[in-house]
C-alpha cells in the first residue's frame, strides 16, 4: 500500500511534525458490507504514534486490518497531538475530500468534533467520547470504551494473584471511561476478597512515562503488589518489571513487554468497533447517530490470564473469572458501571 506525508500541509498549518498518513491504495475494490456500490470512506485520525504500544497502536491496526478485510477504504493521520488547533486543520481537509466517517481517536476531540458537525452535516463524525447522550448529534456518534467490563474481570484475577492483599490503579484522567475502569479493577477485586485493599491515583496527563512510572513505584512502596492502569501503561510496566510487581496491561495484549509481570491485558478489539460504525454508514443507519458500545459479550474487549505470570492465581479466582466471563456472554450478568463514586457503595450479585 503506497503511503505519503502529509508535508505541505503541516507546513502551512503548523502541525506537529512527523504526522503521517495511509494512502487509499489498497482494498481492491469490494462492496461493503451494507451493500452499496462503493465502500465507505474512513479517516482516522490519532493524537499520538501509531506505534505507542497502546492507544493509538491498538487503534491503528484495529482500521488496517478492517481495511484489509475488505471493511472500508482507509486513510489515516497519526502524532496530530491532542489539542483542538491542531485537530481542525486535519479534520476540515478529510471532511471537505468527501470521506463519510471521521474517526478521531480521543476523549479530547469531543468538542471540536461537534463545532466541525454543525459546518460538515454531510460528514458522519465518531470520537472516543464519554457515553453521555448529550454528547451526541445528528451527526456524531461516540464510541465507547467499555473497559469497565474487563477490568472487572481483571480485578477478580489481581485479587486472586495478590500476595500483599493491596492492588491499585492509575489513570490518565479521572473522566467517566477511567473511572468506570478504576472502579471496575476494585469491584472485580471485592468480589473475590471483600476486604482487598485498594488505592488509585490520576496523573492528570495521558503520556508522561516518567510521571507513570513515579506513581507506580509509590503505590508498590505503600503495599500494592498489582496495579491496573488507564491510559498510562508505559511507565507502570517498567516499574513492574523494575520491581518484580505485578501489572494489568491496557488496551492490547502488553503481555510481551513483561511476560513475568503482566497479569493480563484488558484489550480493546477496535477492528470490531470500527467495523461496526462503518457499517451503519453504509447502511444509512448511523444518524441519528448513537452511542457504540462493543463489549465482553460482543466481543470487543478481552480479558485472558497470562499463563506466564510470575505468580499463581487462586484456582478459586479463576473459577469466578470464568463464571463470570460466562454470565457477561449470556447476558445473565453485566459488569457494574460506575463512572463517579467508589466501588465500594455499589452493591455487586452475581
Amino acid at each position: 500500500m503506497r503511503r505519503r506525508r502529509f508535508a505541505a500541509l503541516l507546513l502551512v498549518m503548523g502541525l506537529v511534525a512527523g504526522a503521517c498518513s495511509n494512502s487509499n491504495g489498497g482494498g481492491g475494490g469490494q462492496e461493503p458490507s451494507g451493500g452499496g456500490e462503493k465502500k465507505v470512506k474512513v479517516a482516522l485520525i490519532l493524537p499520538n504514534a501509531k506505534d505507542d504500544f497502546t492507544w493509538n497502536q491498538q487503534a491503528y491496526e484495529g482500521a488496517i486490518a478492517a481495511e484489509k478485510a475488505g471493511s472500508f477504504d482507509l486513510d489515516w493521520v497519526d502524532n496530530v497531538g491532542q489539542d483542538a488547533s491542531s485537530f481542525i486543520p486535519v479534520a476540515e481537509r478529510y471532511a471537505q475530500e468527501g470521506y463519510d466517517l471521521i474517526i478521531a481517536h480521543t476523549f479530547d476531540y469531543g468538542e471540536p468534533v461537534k463545532q466541525l458537525a454543525d459546518q460538515y452535516p454531510d460528514v458522519d463524525w465518531a470520537w472516543a467520547g464519554s457515553g453521555i447522550p448529550d454528547d451526541l448529534k445528528q451527526n456524531v456518534a461516540v464510541y465507547e470504551q467499555p473497559f469497565y467490563e474487563g477490568s472487572f474481570l481483571a480485578g477478580i484475577l489481581m485479587a486472586g494473584a495478590s500476595k500483599t492483599g493491596k492492588v491499585g490503579a492509575i489513570a490518565g484522567f479521572d473522566i467517566p471511561a477511567c473511572h468506570s475502569m478504576v472502579e471496575g479493577f476494585h469491584a472485580g477485586a471485592m468480589l473475590f476478597n471483600k476486604d482487598i485493599g485498594f488505592e488509585a491515583t490520576y496523573l492528570g496527563t495521558w503520556f508522561d512515562p516518567a510521571k507513570e512510572k513515579e506513581a507506580a513505584l509509590a503505590l508498590y512502596d505503600a503495599g500494592v503488589d498489582i496495579i491496573g492502569v488507564c491510559g498510562t501503561p508505559t511507565g507502570v510496566i517498567e516499574a513492574a518489571k523494575e520491581q518484580n510487581k505485578g501489572v494489568i496491561g491496557y488496551v492490547n495484549e502488553q503481555e510481551s513487554a513483561a511476560p513475568q509481570n503482566v497479569l493480563t491485558s484488558v484489550a480493546w478489539n477496535t477492528q470490531l468497533t470500527f467495523e461496526t460504525m462503518a457499517a451503519d454508514v453504509a447502511d444509512g443507519q448511523f444518524e441519528p447517530a448513537k452511542s457504540y458500545h462493543v463489549g465482553l459479550a460482543d466481543g470487543g474487549i478481552v480479558v485472558e490470564p497470562n499463563p506466564q505470570y510470575k505468580d499463581p492465581i487462586d484456582q478459586a479466582a479463576l473459577d469466578l473469572y470464568h463464571d463470570v466471563l460466562a454470565k457477561v456472554k449470556s447476558g445473565a450478568f453485566e459488569p457494574p458501571y460506575i463512572p463517579e463514586g467508589s466501588a465500594e457503595d455499589v452493591k455487586v450479585t452475581i
